[in-house]
């Protein structure tokens, strides 16, 4: 079977279902590593725990073009 991954997926944003569910059906997709973005600051330690409790998940910190507008508050904490 091939293998995936998916490289731009927003698991702390998921609320449809129980994450457990969604990982599930992604791998029976033949999903094996997702990467969790995250987009402003207070996602950042959502997306971590996530990929703290689950090692075929890594995540990314980042701040969404839309919040931009929060750069100066929070962009300085990327880069520690």
């Amino acid at each position: 079977m091939i293998e995936y991954i998916d490289t731009h997926a927003h698991l702390a944003m998921l609320k449809h279902a129980p994450l457990s569910e969604i990982l599930e059906r992604a791998r029976d997709g033949g999903v094996s590593k997702i990467i969790t973005v995250a987009t402003n600051e207070s996602s950042w330690k959502p997306n971590q725990a996530i990929a703290d409790q689950y090692l075929d998940i890594y995540f990314t910190l980042g701040i969404h073009p839309h919040d931009g507008k929060d750069w100066e508050k929070s962009g300085h904490e990327l880069f520690q």
